[in-house]
């Protein structure tokens, strides 16, 4: 019951806050064919690994988390994904 009760307001508050994203101003980037997706997702994995010199990263903090809140808010076939089933692209 108690599981219930969490996973329903989980749900609700995914609902909203997704709610909340389509009124910040975001990009519409799309792909030329969509099976390029995964060439997108290693150059976003390379982005975020780039070292300025040797052992000293460019990004002090550049998680999987901003990955995938980047493809969720510029890239349409991202738009309107949960996180989760973005995050398990990134991962």
């Amino acid at each position: 019951m108690i599981s219930k009760r969490l996973d329903g307001l989980l749900f609700d508050a995914e609902d909203k806050v997704r709610s909340v994203l389509q009124l910040l101003p975001t990009g519409s980037i799309k792909l030329n064919d969509n099976g390029y997706e995964v060439r997108l997702l290693q150059l976003l994995l390379v982005i975020q690994n780039i070292q300025v010199c040797k052992n000293v990263p460019l990004f002090e903090k550049f998680t999987n988390s901003d990955l995938v809140s980047i493809l969720q808010l510029h890239f349409e076939m991202y738009a309107g994904k949960k996180f989760n089933t973005v995050e398990k692209k990134v991962a």
